[in-house]
């Protein structure tokens, strides 16, 4: 409901999104800071919607140390259980 207010440009919604991006762009920026990762695949509920990942994405980066030239964090190219289909990959690997 907040996410689709945000999109409708309801004010309050916009400032619920603000503070939610800046409770999770900090710790995530930090921990992106020390791996150096390149890109992030966000999937989830709300890694779904391509607007609140955008937005997420450029909270992390005006956090981050180096300028990666591109997004980091995308939508999830699986959207049904890729933290599951992740997991049978590994485990396939490993047998």
């Amino acid at each position: 409901a907040i996410v689709k207010a945000w999109q409708a440009g309801d004010r309050a919604a916009a400032e619920t999104i603000a503070v939610w991006c800046d409770l999770v762009a900090g710790p995530l920026a930090l921990v992106l800071n020390v791996i150096g990762v390149s890109i992030v695949p966000v999937g989830g509920g709300l890694g779904s919607d391509a607007a609140l990942v955008a937005e997420l994405d450029q909270a992390v980066r005006s956090r981050m140390l180096y300028d990666a030239g591109r997004a980091l964090l995308v939508p999830a190219a699986h959207k049904v259980e890729p933290g599951l289909i992740g997991a049978a990959a590994a485990g396939w690997q490993e047998s």
